[in-house]
């Protein structure tokens, strides 16, 4: 962008450079560049830093919990072994003695299994069904010459009543954790399960937690006088997911927009052993990896390997300040340039020099902000056109005509979406400028509807989206017709975008007094209440990739909000996180 006021200043100091003007321009951009570089390696060194604070303090937090866990089931087992009998209501007001959801949020429950040999099978299940449970029976069923059975399980209610009566000794990776705690006396952990208490909704991977009850009394120093002495268990199911929220707290992770946290059971990091995964949009799936570090937690005996990686933003946003010295280091060298030239060539033009000065400085902030937003949101399409582009020229003749056409189709969307940002930077700039003022005049909403949409149907047709129109035909209103254009292309544009395949937009306009109220709705992904408010903010530009990753500009909205503001109108949004959204917008009513 050349400032318009560079030859003016030109005509006041002749063609020549003066020496001495050159000399502190150079030296002043050297310095720019050193501290620049300086603060981009100590911002690195200080993200790298505060990334393996955070992944220790990740892993001390499961680590810490998972003791106090151990504790408080060998104090459940402790209060076994104290009494001869503890009766259902008794290990109740024991559960909630314990303040378990305040104290160590994200247990589903603490349950006491009892151990049953074959020849006391048939006493047991008479037992339990006289006091209270007519229908109780140990599940699942068959012949074997141990059964275990979950006895009681607090709280005893919602997902855990269909816990009542499993035998999980039955099932090979609980029987194996239960062994070990039989047998070693210590608490065990075991792997990756699918937990009876699941439903068909919001299902997470599980494990549970073991502490043996021996008799009181018996000796347990070998583990043959142990397995003799064995009563059942006290334990706790884990829903992982759950599990993790109370020991990382409702927001997931430290700095859960540029963390994340994958929780593996045992030292293989696939995804049959993935026990949990804080990572929550499809977008973040495709953001390029930054740091990475994998940590094991070990258990007395059980492993888990924490992989923890840092979302390539963690070390740009950590050297965004670079940007900063940067590009106000070539503003402050411009500077320096323009009133040192006019100060060595002639002291009457200072009063010109000054005003200039002030014109600068408005210029370089709007500069600034502009070339910020073009860093972000250019350097994406770009990157995805030369890699593709390197790609194909790199390994032409090993990809088949199949892939090659989708490799075009990626690139042409690349090329796209370029072209959609330089045009609505250049239609953004202009209107920032003054240059582009409304030229009102009548317009059918039909007819300007059709076109918009006719010009739409191949990218809609794409995703298999029916582009529906439902404005009468005798509505007009009074504005501008390129600048209506712009406005109508951005929103179905967008509408298509957040569009689930096979989905609807729908078109319509309706006269309320002397305006007339056009609507774009569509039934796609929606907007959370927060992002709303920054959709239309200039100093705020927010973009998200659509259901096919399409991307944005960052621009649309603005563009949007400037134009219908100039054509007398308002322009708003309603919209609910997967309910779709409806953006509206007002023009004058042409009166006739």
């Amino acid at each position: 962008m050349e400032l318009p006021q560079t030859k003016k200043l030109y005509k006041a100091t002749g063609s020549i450079v003066n020496i001495k003007s050159l000399f502190v321009f150079l030296l002043s951009l050297f310095l720019t560049y050193s501290f620049a570089f300086i603060t981009k390696r100590n911002a690195e060194r200080e993200a790298k830093k505060n990334f393996d604070l955070i992944c220790l303090e990740i892993k001390n937090k499961i680590d810490v919990r998972l003791k106090s866990h151990a504790q408080l089931l060998r104090s459940g087992a402790a209060y076994f072994t104290a009494s001869d009998t503890v009766t259902r209501d008794e290990w109740k007001r024991f559960n909630e003695t314990e303040n378990i959801d305040k104290n160590l949020p994200g247990i589903l429950g603490i349950g006491f299994a009892l151990w049953i040999p074959k020849n006391q099978l048939e006493a047991h299940l008479l037992m339990v069904q006289k006091s209270g449970f007519p229908e109780y029976k140990i599940n699942p069923g068959g012949e074997r010459e141990y059964y275990s059975s979950v006895l009681y399980l607090e709280p005893f209610k919602g997902r855990n009543i269909s816990a009542f009566g499993f035998d999980m000794f039955s099932d090979p990776i609980r029987r194996k954790a239960m062994e070990i705690a039989r047998d070693s006396n210590f608490a065990a952990l075991s792997g990756k399960v699918l937990l009876v208490q699941e439903t068909n909704k919001d299902i997470q991977a599980g494990t549970l937690m073991y502490v043996p009850v021996y008799k009181y009394g018996k000796p347990i120093k070998t583990v043959e006088q142990r397995r003799k002495a064995l009563v059942g268990w006290v334990y706790s199911p884990y829903r992982m997911n759950d599990l993790m929220t109370g020991i990382l707290g409702k927001r997931g992770l430290p700095d859960e927009n540029s963390i994340r946290l994958k929780i593996y059971d045992g030292d293989n990091i696939n995804p049959e052993s993935l026990l949990y995964s804080f990572q929550t949009t499809v977008k973040e799936q495709k953001q390029k990896r930054g740091i990475q570090k994998i940590l094991p937690i070990n258990f007395n005996g059980t492993r888990w390997t924490l992989l923890i990686e840092s979302h390539n933003r963690f070390l740009t946003e950590s050297t965004r300040g670079v940007w900063i010295v940067a590009l106000s280091g070539i503003a402050i060298s411009l500077l320096l340039l323009a009133l040192s030239m006019a100060y060595f060539r002639d002291k009457e033009r200072m009063q010109q020099i000054l005003h200039l000065n002030k014109q600068l400085e408005v210029l370089v902030a709007d500069k600034d902000r502009f070339l910020s937003i073009l860093s972000h949101d250019l350097r994406s399409p770009f990157s995805a056109l030369l890699g593709f582009t390197q790609l194909l020229e790199n390994d032409f003749k090993e990809f088949s005509e199949k892939e090659i056409k989708s490799y075009l189709s990626m690139i042409n969307n690349s090329a796209k979406n370029i072209f959609d940002l330089l045009d609505n930077i250049l239609m953004w700039n202009r209107s920032q400028a003054g240059k582009l003022s409304p030229k009102p005049q009548v317009l059918s909403c039909y007819e300007l509807s059709t076109s918009v949409v006719e010009n739409l149907k191949l990218i809609a047709l794409s995703k298999k989206i029916k582009l529906e129109i439902n404005v009468p035909k005798n509505l007009e209103v009074l504005a501008d017709k390129e600048m209506m254009n712009t406005v109508l292309r951005n929103l179905i544009s967008n509408a298509i975008k957040f569009s689930y395949p096979g989905g609807l937009v729908n078109i319509s306009a309706e006269a309320q007094d002397n305006m007339v109220l056009f609507s774009i709705a569509d039934m796609g992904i929606g907007i959370a209440p927060e992002i709303k408010e920054q959709l239309f903010n200039s100093d705020d530009t927010y973009t998200s990739p659509g259901t096919s990753n399409e991307k944005g500009t960052g621009f649309g909205l603005l563009i949007c909000k400037e134009f219908v503001i100039q054509n007398g109108g308002n322009i708003w949004v309603e919209s609910l996180p997967d309910k779709g959204s409806t953006f509206k917008f007002t023009l004058l009513k042409n009166p006739k």
